[in-house]
């Protein structure tokens, strides 16, 4: 398609780029789940054909990856005012309320083969804030597993007990109706 990409009506679509693409299965994810998430529906969902996709990502696994990097630059920068562990509690909660508002989010990042560069960033930030701490090396290492044991865990846990303990949670979702979203969207106590 041209520069000027049209539809048939003759009104002028937003252009595609890498960002719109990764922002709309990102959507797609949140509202019908990451199995749902196909080249082709997302097409769909931003009114081109497949093959203009693939201009910005190289395919589905390239999307993944993107779609992880979305999720995680969700989640909020470290402070700089010297506390240390203020700055790793409000990183920690920042990466629950991201992982809450995108349940799928957790399943995704544990398929990714290796980390993309946003997620070593990330990874690098939280190392950085405990070696801050005096943390040596060898225990930073057990912390940083410590914590990803326990966030993806948690949030496993998180959603499997609300479908366990709630059948219209099942029935709901059978229906389609998207329930994730009904509580994720609710607000975390900072206390959380």
């Amino acid at each position: 398609m041209g520069q000027t990409e049209q539809k048939v009506t003759g009104e002028r679509r937003t252009r595609l780029n890498r960002d719109r693409v990764l922002h709309a299965a990102v959507e797609l994810a949140d509202t019908a789940e990451i199995d749902a998430v196909s080249m082709r529906i997302l097409a769909e969902r931003l009114g081109v054909v497949p093959m203009a996709l693939y201009k910005h990502v190289a395919n589905k696994d390239e999307l993944l990856d993107g779609m992880v990097d979305v999720i995680v630059g969700e989640i909020d920068s470290p402070s700089d005012d010297g506390d240390w562990k203020r700055a790793v509690r409000a990183r920690v909660l920042s990466a629950r309320r991201a992982l809450l508002r995108h349940p799928w989010a957790r399943q995704a990042i544990e398929s990714r083969p290796a980390p993309t560069p946003t997620v070593l960033e990330y990874m690098n930030s939280m190392i950085g804030m405990f070696r801050t701490g005096g943390f040596s090396v060898d225990l930073t290492h057990h912390v940083m597993h410590a914590f990803g044991s326990r966030m993806w865990g948690f949030m496993r846990e998180v959603v499997e007990e609300t479908e366990r303990r709630c059948p219209v949670f099942n029935l709901l979702k059978d229906a389609g109706v998207n329930v994730e979203m009904l509580w994720v969207r609710a607000p975390v106590p900072d206390d959380a």
